[in-house]
C-alpha cells in the first residue's frame, strides 16, 4: 500500500506541474491574443522546475524513510520470533506456545 501512495503522490506532483504550465500558457495566449513575448513568459521556469524537483525529492525521501522504518520493525519482529523459537526448542519455561502441545495433538 505505501508504494501505491508514494507512486500516486509522485504522479500527482508531475501532473499538477503540467496542469499549471498548460493553464499558464492558455491564459497567457488568451490575454496576449496569441502573441508570445519572449521577454515576458507566462511563468518563471526556474521556480516551476525548482518546485517540481523539491517536491519529487521530498516524496523520494519519504519513501526511503518509510523503507528504513519498516526494515527496522521487521528485523525486530524476526529477532523476537527467533528468540521465542529458541526458547521453545530448549524447553525453557520462559515461553510456552499458546497452541496445543505435541502430546495433546492426535496425528491422523
Amino acid at each position: 500500500m505505501p508504494a501505491v501512495v508514494m507512486h500516486g503522490t509522485f504522479d500527482v506532483i508531475l501532473l499538477g506541474i503540467n496542469v499549471f504550465i498548460e493553464t499558464s500558457w492558455d491564459n497567457y495566449m488568451e490575454a496576449n491574443e496569441g502573441q508570445v513575448d519572449e521577454s515576458n513568459p507566462p511563468y518563471n521556469p526556474m521556480i516551476v522546475n525548482g518546485v517540481a524537483w523539491c517536491s519529487i525529492i521530498v516524496v523520494m525521501l519519504l519513501g526511503v524513510l518509510w523503507y528504513f522504518r519498516e526494515n527496522r520493525n521487521q528485523r525486530l519482529r524476526l529477532i523476537l520470533l527467533e528468540e521465542k523459537e529458541k526458547a521453545r526448542e530448549s524447553g525453557s519455561p520462559t515461553y510456552t506456545s499458546p497452541g496445543p502441545h505435541s502430546s495433546e495433538v492426535e496425528l491422523v
